[in-house]
């Protein structure tokens, strides 16, 4: 049951999410263990700390919005009383990993022998809902093609 709900979730965020393309710095093209893959490090807001923490114990959240510099594209930044949100805005929680947070994910995976298609990846490709819920589906090229 908790697995067929898991999948209905990712469903329902791929379905209904709003397309945003977050910049990426690819890290690490592989890995040995667990096949081809990229690394991903997706340009936190510089005031983000690794040790932030909200009261509540709560997770932190960065404010997903849109890019001036480029239609479609999404910048990420901290939430803050001082500047007004603004309308295109969306709220996403960060997720732990080893000590630090992450965006949504860290990594994507591909088919062996797919690397040289991905090594021109510098967006991913997310779905988001307007709660918050996001999932990475894909990796776009500087111009936001998405690669396949």
């Amino acid at each position: 049951a908790v697995a067929n709900f898991a999948i209905f979730e990712k469903e329902n965020i791929f379905r209904d999410g709003r397309p945003v393309f977050v910049r990426l710095a690819p890290v690490d093209p592989r890995s040995l263990m667990q096949g081809d893959y990229m690394r991903l490090n997706f340009a936190l807001p510089d005031r983000m700390d690794r040790d932030d923490h909200p009261p509540g114990g709560r997770r932190p959240t960065v404010l997903v919005r849109p890019d001036p510099a480029l239609p479609s594209a999404y910048t990420l930044h901290l939430p803050s009383a001082l500047e007004p949100r603004q309308s295109d805005d969306i709220e996403v929680p960060l997720s732990a990993k080893d000590g630090g947070w992450v965006f949504v994910n860290d990594a994507w995976f591909f088919k062996e022998g797919d690397a040289q298609k991905f090594e021109g990846a510098r967006y991913g490709e997310f779905r988001i809902l307007p709660s918050g819920s996001a999932l990475l589906v894909g990796m776009a090229d500087d111009q936001l093609r998405p690669i396949r």
